[in-house]
């Protein structure tokens, strides 16, 4: 099944996403330029590829996930024994596989007909480990692309302009020529569009807490800004059973 989600998250704070420190006294916010001559300002797939993922990962809390998949000896041997038939079936003829994450391993020259060392062996059960794991399935990870696609966010608006001083911490005093002006994209919203291929129930809670709790996104998040909470009313889902055909898109509320 493959799911189009088309999110809007309220931002009543506004947000500072990357950007370029233009001089030393100026933080910027990300922007580019149209063919108009117009600025618009960007929040990239990549940040909010960044943000879904951090509150997937505390969702699923996996140990293994946090611990980079690392394996002991024994579940080394433990999954190449479960997998070792159909590996020598598959290293023998690849097209008649029926087995993915081997199909995987062979293609990123983890297992082979010449090479099965320990090493190999090692690297096989991270990647088994990577496959059975909801965080990884939905974002990618260094072997295998992910099953989610983002769009950039793009908003034409102003900016605020807020000057700080910066603290020294240890004796709480303000550090002299160290007054310096922030640019904060002034928006009370911002859309994002989405596909899903697999993984519906880890996405969808997912979404639940971003629209109960909400999160951050971009820089200067300890003043509040990048506060983001998902508009469930406002917010849309699909479902596309047949590629052909047009989708009809419903409530997130309806889904959540």
């Amino acid at each position: 099944m493959i799911y189009i989600f088309k999110l809007k998250f309220n931002m009543p704070y506004g947000f500072r996403v990357g950007g370029t420190k233009q001089e030393s006294n100026l933080l910027e916010a990300l922007y580019q330029i149209d063919e108009q001559g117009s600025i618009y300002y960007l929040i990239p797939f990549s940040s909010w590829k960044g943000v879904f993922r951090r509150v997937t990962e505390m969702l699923v809390n996996s140990q293994s996930h946090f611990n980079n998949h690392s394996v002991s000896e024994d579940r080394v041997n433990q999954i190449y024994t479960v997998y070792s038939s159909s590996i020598e079936e598959c290293v023998k003829n690849i097209t008649d596989c029926d087995n993915d994450v081997v199909k995987v391993a062979i293609a990123k020259g983890i297992i082979s007909k010449n090479d099965r060392s320990h090493d190999k062996k090692t690297e096989f059960a991270k990647l088994v480990e990577m496959w059975n794991c909801p965080v990884e399935k939905i974002y990618g990870s260094e072997y295998f692309a992910g099953s989610i696609t983002i769009s950039d966010s793009i908003v034409y608006s102003g900016v605020l302009s807020r000057t700080h001083a910066v603290i020294d911490r240890k004796s709480k005093k303000v550090l002299e020529r160290h007054l310096y002006t922030e640019h904060i994209v002034d928006v009370n919203s911002v859309n994002v569009n989405l596909i899903l291929r697999d993984y519906i129930k880890e996405w969808l809670d997912t979404l639940r807490f971003m629209a109960n709790v909400g999160t951050f996104i971009g820089g200067s998040k300890s003043r509040g800004i990048g506060y983001i909470k998902l508009d469930t009313k406002e917010s849309e889902f699909a479902e596309v059973r047949d590629i052909t055909a047009k989708p009809v898109f419903k409530p997130l509320s309806d889904l959540l």
